[in-house]
């Protein structure tokens, strides 16, 4: 299965920035977030990187749950910008 993945210009979308886990996701559909706000967590290797908004807006999506193994640019959060 093909998975989407981040357009890095595109404030929409959120992407994870390595390959590993996602160990929390902090939004659900619905959801209002602020820029800068974190929106989920990937672990690798004892590293763990919080991925923040680029924009603030809805969330219109949550692509993987927590517990997800993802790859470096699969895409997670979509957003509706304000």
């Amino acid at each position: 299965m093909q998975r989407p993945k981040e357009q890095k210009t595109d404030r929409k979308q959120h992407g994870a920035p390595m390959k590993g886990l996602i160990r929390d996701v902090k939004v659900k559909p619905g959801d209002q977030v602020k820029y800068s706000q974190t929106l989920f967590t990937v672990s690798a290797m004892k590293m763990e990187i919080g991925v923040k908004s680029k924009t603030a807006g809805t969330v219109k999506a949550v692509l993987f749950p927590a517990g997800t193994f993802v790859e470096a640019g699969d895409l997670v959060v979509l957003i509706d910008p304000r």
